[in-house]
């Protein structure tokens, strides 16, 4: 961005080329991975933790359980940020 509009700020020029953010385009990416990953014939779907069942209804119940995280560093590894996350 800097190239095509030289001496604009980066938030300006891209509202200007009317793109998304690198960080949005990144949060898409991963999103659309890892709802993939939940298809049981996905390469990765063995990273998952086993599905949780729920004997009542929830309003917000989370489909795997989330993971003990210890450190930060684990935490906003992939599988774990998407399991909390999404």
């Amino acid at each position: 961005m800097r190239i095509i509009f030289c001496g604009m700020r980066y938030n300006d020029a891209i509202a200007t080329a009317r793109i998304p953010t690198l960080a949005d385009r990144r949060e898409a990416l991963c999103r659309s991975l890892f709802a993939r990953m939940q298809q049981t014939n996905h390469k990765l779907h063995n990273l998952l933790p086993p599905p949780r069942t729920w004997n009542y209804s929830l309003c917000n119940a989370r489909a795997y359980g989330v993971p003990r995280c210890k450190t930060n560093r684990f935490k906003n590894s992939f599988v774990p940020y998407g399991l909390y996350n999404w």
